[in-house]
């Protein structure tokens, strides 16, 4: 038999009986900022290196930016500065911080992307775009912001963008914010300082395009180094009434390309008839790097739903809903995160004691009070998938 760990987070203002307790203990270290911080997110290198982004809160016009941290697993993470500044753009007065992901690649080489905010002179419009920024060695204690490389990769209105790495081979997707709302996708062959366009994940894909123009949203992309596909999730609606008067993504889906982002196919992982919509806020989605599997978690913002897929994305298990009654809302799954065998999730209500039976084998939840501090009432859940 071989076994992965699935690690789910869930906050509820109230415990459940019948789950089955575990024994992990955990402490929090608060990383604060005079200027305040919101979405924060972590990244762990192969050697336990931690890196942490937070979105500047304040806005102050002589330090805004992407607060980024660095330091060993089990330490003090050292604030390094801000990640996307010292970009320039003629006539404009440009800032970062307005979203952010990263990756460390296997080579510990930080790949970051921020949206950055073009602003003219008076102050009074402003337009959207991506940035990329490389860091070498950002597991070395002597790392510093100084001899990152950064450049923007996308002007004309994008927004929420993600970035994965595959070896030298880095993605970067975002939205086309101010036109269609297709989902774009750079790919860069050496390590992030260079970028071309590839395909989008919801082009020429028939009825799902119909259904996803102006109307979807996305959660991150992620490559995959044991077969080298990547892969993109977002949910969207459908053709007719809705579409045109409403904004109603009641359709979970997973894009995959297997030729470096030439070509993709969406494949349905899950939906529900409208009024239902999966924007709470974003569908997550992550890849286990010892065998392919993938794992997408998403929500309507009352339940959260699970699912796997054993095959590259070509077949879905039916979705299961992982917090249950009396629980009436659920906060998003959050963007997961694999190490090994382990993903994270973030969701609100603790979840029963029970087993869930998957496509590739049995998924049975464990849950564990996390007590510090005690008025965040937070709950790790654990799936063991048991695998012939």
């Amino acid at each position: 038999m071989r076994k992965a760990l699935l690690v789910v987070m869930l906050a509820s203002a109230s415990a459940f009986a019948g789950t089955v307790s575990g024994s992990l203990s955990f402490s929090n270290t608060p990383l604060l900022r005079p200027e305040g911080e919101s979405e924060p997110a972590v990244a762990v290198a192969n050697d336990g290196t931690v890196a942490v982004t937070g979105l500047q809160w304040l806005f102050n016009p002589s330090f805004f930016g992407t607060h980024f941290w660095t330091g060993p697993f089990g330490a003090t993470p050292t604030f390094q500065g801000l990640l996307d500044s010292g970009l320039r753009q003629p006539g404009k007065i440009v800032f970062g911080s307005g979203d952010a992901d990263f990756d460390i690649g296997s080579n510990n080489t930080l790949h970051a992307t921020t949206l950055m905010f073009f602003i003219n002179p008076t102050f009074r419009t402003a337009q959207l775009g991506v940035s990329a920024v490389i860091c070498p060695n950002v597991t070395s204690a002597s790392f510093t912001l100084q001899n990152c490389t950064r450049h923007f990769v996308d002007r004309t209105e994008s927004d929420r963008d993600w970035i994965t790495s595959d070896g030298p081979h880095v993605y970067l997707s975002y939205h086309d914010s101010g036109n269609s709302t297709l989902i774009h996708v750079q790919r860069s062959d050496n390590d992030g300082f260079t970028w071309h366009r590839v395909g989008d994940p919801i082009v020429g894909q028939d009825g799902i395009t119909a259904g996803s123009t102006f109307n979807n949203i996305q959660g991150p992309i992620v490559a995959d180094s044991v077969t080298h596909n990547v892969y993109d999730i977002f949910a969207s609606g459908q053709t007719g009434f809705l579409k045109g008067r409403t904004f109603t993504p009641n359709h979970v889906f997973v894009s995959r390309t297997t030729d470096a982002g030439k070509h993709w196919t969406a494949s349905l992982v899950f939906r529900l008839p409208p009024p239902a919509k999966f924007d709470n806020v974003f569908p997550a989605l992550a890849v286990d790097s010892t065998n392919g599997n993938l794992y997408a978690a998403f929500s309507e913002g009352h339940h959260i739903f699970f699912s796997m897929s054993s095959d590259q994305g070509v077949h879905w298990s039916p979705a299961v809903v992982v917090n249950v009654a009396p629980a009436t809302t659920a906060i998003s799954p959050g963007s997961p995160h694999m190490q090994a065998r382990w993903t994270s999730f973030i969701m609100r209500r603790p979840l029963p004691a029970r087993m869930t039976r998957a496509r590739s084998g049995m998924c049975i939840w464990h849950k564990r009070r996390i007590t510090e501090p005690a008025s965040l009432r937070v709950w790790l859940a654990i799936c063991r998938i048991m695998r012939a």
